[in-house]
């Protein structure tokens, strides 16, 4: 802490501390939202960030690192086998188990419950935008008349991650 003596320190925890992390990571869950809607792809360095700050999260907070492991891997093989079936894209298996990284055994089921419930929402939605698709394109818009057979299931999952986020917040 001696070389940022010039500053507070309330700002050097705010720059060091699990606040940076986790704005972070809503930055990564965004990205993620993004590329899944425009290309129906969650980039594999989304992914690896995504990871690689649960580690640095889990030390901050002091979480047991042990049991977020055991977690992901969990959530992983599960994904993986979701994705062999073509329930789930391979992206959305492995940001969903980057983010139980971040969870560990306390957040895991609201993760996956909000996932899966903003999921079943984004379906819905997915399904009722034909109409409005089509009156887009009466209108002159660019856009195929029916929506894509795929949902961009990484929007569900990183609104489940921002929810998660806003329960990991120091001081909310």
């Amino acid at each position: 802490m001696e070389s940022f003596t010039w500053l507070s320190a309330r700002t050097v925890e705010l720059l060091t501390g699990p606040a940076l992390t986790l704005s972070l990571l809503a930055g990564l869950l965004i990205a993620a939202a993004i590329s899944d809607l425009r290309r129906f792809l969650i980039p594999n360095a989304i992914v690896l960030c995504v990871g690689a700050l649960a580690l640095i999260f889990q030390f901050q907070a002091g979480g047991a690192l042990g049991p977020a492991i055991l977690v992901a891997g969990i959530v992983l093989l599960v994904g993986f086998a979701a994705y062999a079936l073509r329930l789930v894209g391979a992206g959305d298996a492995k940001l969903l188990a980057a983010l139980a990284l971040w969870a560990g055994p306390t957040e895991i089921t609201a993760l996956l419950v909000q996932t899966v419930l903003l999921g079943g929402a984004l379906s819905l939605l997915w399904v009722l935008s034909g109409p409005l698709r089509h009156g887009l394109v009466a209108a002159g818009v660019d856009i195929a008349a029916d929506p894509p057979r795929r949902i961009p299931y990484g929007l569900a999952i990183a609104g489940g991650g921002l929810l998660m986020i806003a329960r990991l917040w120091p001081g909310l």
